[in-house]
């Protein structure tokens, strides 16, 4: 009876494992799938929520500095942040209100931005919605880029909604001054 009950064990415990095994098939790491992924330049890309699965191939593709612009979120951006650390990337994040944009946020980001002209930058948020409206007024403001240039970037991800827009004009116009 021993036997037989061993028996058992050994022949439903393996198929147990075949089952986790291909239930747990491994998730796509490449940057082309990450949701909005955006190659700006040679030295900077955007895109929306990064998976953990992600940050050693941002890392191998050459980016030196990841960053985030999601507000925080305790557990996601937490594990984030010291995956990247871990990685060997700095990392920074910028929590920008997506229903109300603040200037003073922008001016930290292009802070930032200009800070680290010299390194490979990531910069992402949940969908590249409000990183490629800052991509968009950091190149046209800072780098010098035309609108119509920058602007074919953020219509890759979006059309800025009114909120966004108001935003991004307002930004334009206090430059201006």
């Amino acid at each position: 009876m021993r036997t037989s009950i061993v028996c058992m064990i050994i022949l439903y415990f393996p198929g147990n494992l075949l089952a986790q095994d291909q239930s747990q098939a491994p998730l796509d790491s490449s940057l082309s799938s990450i949701r909005a992924f955006v190659q700006i330049s040679e030295s900077i890309a955007t895109s929306g929520q990064i998976g953990l699965q992600h940050i050693p191939t941002i890392k191998g593709a050459g980016y030196d500095l990841v960053i985030n612009l999601a507000p925080a979120r305790k557990q996601m951006n937490g594990e984030e942040a010291y995956a990247a650390v871990e990685a060997g990337l700095a990392y920074i994040q910028i929590p920008v209100d997506f229903k109300k944009p603040a200037l003073r946020d922008l001016e930290f980001f292009f802070d930032v931005m200009d800070a680290n002209r010299d390194r490979n930058v990531f910069v992402h948020c949940f969908a590249n919605m409000r990183v490629s409206s800052f991509i968009y007024l950091y190149r046209v403001l800072r780098l010098g880029h035309s609108r119509k240039e920058a602007q074919l970037a953020l219509s890759q991800v979006w059309e800025p909604n009114e909120d966004w827009r108001l935003f991004i004009d307002g930004a334009l116009q206090s430059n201006d001054r």
